[in-house]
């Protein structure tokens, strides 16, 4: 998606208003609360990098949008026909179920990671895992001076981190230590509560290769580390066991219902906003602007002066700028 350009320039008969252009060596500051109509133009040269850098968040935050959006409607038509199936008496070549289990475990690939385990829409960041590790959570809430050696494989490489707490750090130097060391080793301790959460993509290796080292010697620890319950495998092990598999279905189908609500009105309102820097309100009001822009420079072909600042207003017009309005 292309988006345009707001202009506080106006363009008049009489010939080039003179705050559109830069004139080399002095800046120019356009005039508070002057706002131009739409399809106005020439645009100032000042016009380019912040609506471009604000629409290519927007633009962003749509696909995020959309891409969680798209993952929770196939998964929601997915147990729609899982519920209907189950009281049919015709058999089927497709197995609803199957089609359901297929999407949890392609969730993060077929989402964009928009997802996460309670099915819930990642909009800012990553999807996060929240666990319980009793032996960390112990050896953290021990106190007094010890030293401590963090280790998680990650692929090839072994990521390591150092603890150590003396005897003259009081407990908010600690918590700090502590949360820096295990941040390093992909892990952040939950506040008020006991528990620490990871990024998903960083789970399955932190759940196979977390150890802790004492005293920077001895043997290493292996951390026994277990994810909360999440509603992508209350969901999985209902349709595998077949209990109480209904209730579980009605109630994934009611939290996506609501969440694909809020998120219909939250794409309206990054469509909404992106439309209000859109530079032309229609394809035909580009044309319209050019064709006045050239009738205001033949009207001024008589004035040099005039002429050569309009030229060198669109000499410092950037590339993106030039390449988005001829698109």
């Amino acid at each position: 998606m292309q988006v345009g350009l707001q202009t506080s320039t106006r363009s008049t008969s009489a010939g080039l208003v003179s705050p559109t252009v830069r004139q080399p060596g002095v800046e120019r500051t356009a005039p508070v609360g002057d706002k131009a109509a739409v399809g106005e133009y020439p645009a100032s040269p000042l016009i380019a990098t912040r609506p471009q850098r604000y629409s290519v968040q927007l633009n962003d935050q749509l696909t995020t949008l959309q891409q969680a959006d798209h993952w929770l409607g196939q998964l929601e038509r997915a147990l729609v026909d899982y519920r209907h199936a189950g009281r049919r008496d015709a058999a089927s070549s497709e197995d609803p179920a199957a089609t359901v289990q297929s999407l949890l475990d392609k969730r993060l690939a077929l989402s964009g990671g928009a997802v996460d385990r309670q099915l819930q829409p990642v909009l800012q960041g990553q999807a996060q895992v929240s666990f319980q590790a009793p032996q960390l959570s112990q050896a953290l809430a021990a106190g007094g001076p010890q030293k401590l050696l963090f280790s998680v494989q990650n692929g090839r490489k072994t990521m390591l981190s150092g603890l150590n707490i003396d005897e003259e750090a009081d407990a908010g130097q600690a918590a700090t230590k502590i949360s820096t060391a295990l941040r390093r080793v992909g892990v952040q301790p939950l506040k008020g509560q006991e528990g620490f959460i990871t990024s998903e993509q960083h789970w399955a290796q932190l759940q196979s290769s977390f150890t802790v080292q004492r005293d920077g010697a001895g043997q290493k620890i292996a951390m026994s580390v277990t994810a909360h319950p999440a509603q992508a495998d209350t969901l999985a092990t209902a349709l595998t066991t077949g209990q109480q598999t209904q209730r579980v279905v009605q109630e994934t189908l009611s939290q996506i219902s609501g969440q694909r609500q809020q998120l219909a009105a939250q794409q309206e309102k990054v469509r909404q906003r992106i439309d209000d820097m859109s530079r032309f309100a229609q394809s035909q009001s580009a044309v319209d602007a050019s064709a006045r822009l050239a009738g205001t420079l033949d009207e001024a072909s008589h004035n040099y002066d005039v002429l050569a600042q309009a030229i060198n207003g669109q000499a410092n017009l950037s590339k993106l700028t030039v390449r988005s309005l001829l698109d």
